[in-house]
């Protein structure tokens, strides 16, 4: 990771890291997906038989339809979701009406919240209970899910239909936050599109503030729009914009940070050796954080571009802050040790920053994962980057010793 942000000479954006649709396989492309909803045959036929080794829930076949999407919603709400008795009860109520849009995107939201180790043998026939359900109707949800599953134009067009249904929505029921909430999410996720897949448009700068701003009006303060507007301003060098909305992004995760501590999870045991606890609760905050959620904290993978950004344009200390918090929740993912590293290397604690690449190089080595894609490109593989930083730091830490 190139922490510049520099601009790139031949388009308007390639290396964004943004917390949507950057962390998904990216798969659909070769799966003939169409806008329209056009599902491929085979496809869905695939899909069909999969479905077939679910097996049914017997009390399920006396519920009726309302009692059936009840339970579904509760199975899906339990913490871990109870998903597969989910799926089970999503496919009675399929079976009883085939042309029903809504069922088939029942279907395929239970499915997407498989756990990993499920969902990628799944991914297809959720793929394709999502393209039903748009060739029956129009679904919101399955334009983004084939959105965020898709790339470039194919990608850009799902949300452009999610786009038009959630806008008429929003005009028949100003005053549901849900749906603001999906459509600024949808303004968001097209702006990161005109920064990557479609950066090299000749209007993609100008396509990109409009669906920030469209996003802005539609829901002022949104974190994941925000979090892309500071992405854009830290790659077009707007440095002391991107330093402004980073900053309420740090003051915002340091309200979750104290309702977290709160929490029956919020009790941590400190490492030594990657630095001084968060520092995240010595701040005065406005607002009470009673009026939060801590189901509502943005997710693993926001935060990680927040810290990202942070240590892009100099705000070292609160990325250290923000990396900290996501270690305490999770110390196994190697990324959080990653962008520790470069913190701490870049706020001059050169000690800190070797432990934190050393433990980030363990738990890559372990997982044994390898970046075939960069690989095939020519690009260095996560371990190599690693491999680099350590000897970066190294090289500082003789200097300052």
């Amino acid at each position: 990771m190139d922490p510049t942000g520099q601009v790139p000479e031949d388009g308007f954006h390639t290396a964004a890291s943004t917390p949507t649709a950057s962390t998904n396989s990216k798969g659909a492309n070769s799966k003939g997906a169409s806008p329209t909803g056009a599902v491929v045959p085979e496809l869905l036929e695939q899909a069909l038989s999969k479905l077939q080794e679910i097996p049914a829930v017997e009390q399920a076949a006396k519920l009726s339809d309302e009692d059936l999407k009840s339970l579904i919603a509760s199975q899906l709400q339990l913490v871990p979701p109870n998903v597969k008795t989910a799926m089970s009860y999503a496919i009675v109520l399929l079976r009883r009406d085939l042309a029903d849009f809504r069922r088939w995107e029942l279907l395929g939201e239970a499915i997407s919240l498989l756990p990993d180790d499920f969902r990628l043998e799944w991914e297809d026939t959720a793929f394709a209970c999502f393209l039903k359900s748009l060739e029956l109707g129009n679904s919101p949800t399955a334009c983004w899910y084939l959105g965020q599953a898709c790339e470039g134009e194919e990608a850009r067009d799902f949300y452009l239909r999610g786009k038009t249904e959630l806008e008429q929505r929003c005009q028949t029921y100003p005053d549901s936050q849900e749906l603001r909430t999906q459509l600024a999410d949808v303004y968001t996720a097209l702006a990161e599109l005109y920064m990557t897949d479609l950066c090299f448009e000749p209007d993609a700068e100008a396509r990109c503030i409009q669906y920030l701003e469209d996003g802005n009006r539609c829901k002022p303060n949104h974190f994941p729009l925000l979090v892309q507007q500071c992405s854009y301003y830290t790659v077009t060098m707007k440095l002391e914009e991107a330093k402004d909305i980073a900053q309420k992004l740090y003051q915002c995760l340091q309200r979750y940070y104290l309702l977290y501590k709160d929490s029956p999870e919020g009790s941590p045991e400190h490492d030594a050796d990657r630095g001084n606890t968060s520092s995240m609760d010595a701040q005065s905050l406005e607002g009470s954080v009673e009026t939060l959620n801590l189901e509502d904290m943005p997710d693993f993978e926001a935060q990680l571009t927040v810290a990202r950004i942070m240590t892009d344009i100099g705000m070292h200390k609160q990325a250290i802050d923000v990396l900290l918090f996501l270690h305490e929740m999770n110390d196994e993912d190697d990324r959080t040790w990653h962008r520790l590293a470069i913190a701490y290397m870049l706020d001059n604690q050169v000690e800190f920053a070797h432990n934190c690449v050393s433990r980030a190089l363990t738990l890559r080595q372990r997982c044994s994962v390898k970046n075939e894609d960069a690989l095939a490109k020519g690009e260095m593989s996560i371990e190599d980057e690693l491999k680099a930083l350590k000897k970066e730091i190294e090289s500082r830490k003789e200097l300052s010793s």
